[in-house]
């Protein structure tokens, strides 16, 4: 349970969460059910998908490529598998997941799609196998993730 008034899980508590959720709502096309608010990450519940993404524009990559499948996990989150098992997508500032047909589309920050959940997807950054303050992630940030996507983590870096 979350001291502040934000929503968890589908769950809004106290007013801040549900102004948090009604604005989302206006501004995504899928309904969230849940807002997630760190000061550097937020996650999105969406129809039992969480979307992660940076609140803050990014001042350094890592440049590794990931090229290969982005699908939703039996837990609800977003993430890409490799041959060190699957890590949760944390997507940069400004990427979106909206309704497309049948499946959901990734976009970017200039409303371009980069691709749809359970197909191909291209993109550059690195695996981290924990968020840590040296990355930074606050204390806030990291229990955020840790409750709601446990495991490893791609921090998406550059898109090409």
């Amino acid at each position: 349970m979350t001291r502040d008034g934000t929503t968890v899980r589908g769950r809004t508590r106290g007013w801040k969460g549900a102004l948090a959720a009604m604005g989302l709502a206006l501004a995504a096309c899928g309904d969230p059910v849940g807002l997630i608010e760190g000061p550097n990450l937020t996650v999105v519940v969406t129809q039992n998908v969480a979307f992660v993404t940076l609140n803050a524009p990014q001042t350094a990559v890592m440049e590794a490529l990931y090229e290969g499948t982005v699908d939703v996990a039996f837990d609800g989150c977003i993430r890409m598998e490799s041959s060190l098992g699957g890590q949760t997508v944390v997507w940069p500032m400004g990427y979106t997941l909206e309704e497309s047909g049948e499946s959901w589309a990734v976009l970017d920050e200039t409303g371009a799609q980069l691709g749809l959940l359970g197909e191909s997807f291209t993109f550059g950054g690195g695996i981290v196998t924990d968020v840590t303050e040296a990355l930074g992630f606050s204390s806030q940030d990291q229990t955020i993730l840790r409750q709601e996507c446990p495991g490893r983590y791609w921090i998406v870096g550059e898109v090409p």
